[in-house]
């Protein structure tokens, strides 16, 4: 979410990637997609991914009040949700709105130049956004545990990381801490 959002370029968000939806096995008889309907087992269908909305945790996900959904709801439903995720600060749907919002307000972030950071961190990513006096920091931890990364741009107030809410990355002037798959943003000083 962060890196789709901080690149240039448009960003596209399927629905329900927001809240971290997964996709659903389909079972054979609820099978929807006209291309599976010749051989569901083969998997080339789009179901898995076209299953309702997850609105909230009453019945049905909040997607109807019928009877049955079209096609099957995931089982996390209940906890992976707009409604319980739009009071929870550290949710998926949180940071997604705080991205947008920003990207939104910022120059920088529609319009602006990037240049790539070298990080020594092997697993790391990193970027600047800018234009004019509006410079933004993106770094990315790609790997299954924490990397270590040194940059130059010292001078920065953090403003989103990936790890629900507050960034688990320690700070100490070059050196930048990330957690494990933990993405930041900040503001360049």
């Amino acid at each position: 979410a962060l890196m789709l959002l901080t690149l240039p370029g448009m960003s596209f968000i399927y629905y329900g990637e927001e809240i971290g939806m997964r996709n659903v096995p389909i079972p054979p008889e609820y099978v929807q997609d006209p291309a599976a309907k010749g051989d569901p087992l083969r998997g080339l269908g789009r179901d898995p991914e076209r299953t309702p909305m997850q609105w909230n945790p009453e019945n049905n996900a909040g997607f109807t009040d019928g009877e049955k959904t079209w096609l099957p709801i995931s089982s996390d439903y209940q906890e992976r949700n707009v409604a319980s995720q739009s009071e929870d600060p550290k949710s998926f749907l949180s940071l997604y709105r705080q991205l947008t919002k920003l990207r939104s307000e910022s120059p920088a972030l529609k319009q602006g130049s990037l240049k790539t950071v070298h990080t020594p961190a092997r697993d790391v990513v990193g970027y600047v956004r800018e234009m004019g006096e509006e410079k933004y920091l993106v770094l990315i931890n790609f790997a299954g545990q924490e990397s270590t990364c040194r940059v130059l741009e010292t001078q920065r107030r953090l403003l989103v990381s990936s790890a629900s809410g507050l960034s688990k990355a320690a700070e100490t002037g070059e050196e930048i801490i990330l957690g494990s798959h933990e993405a930041v943003l900040y503001r360049l000083l």
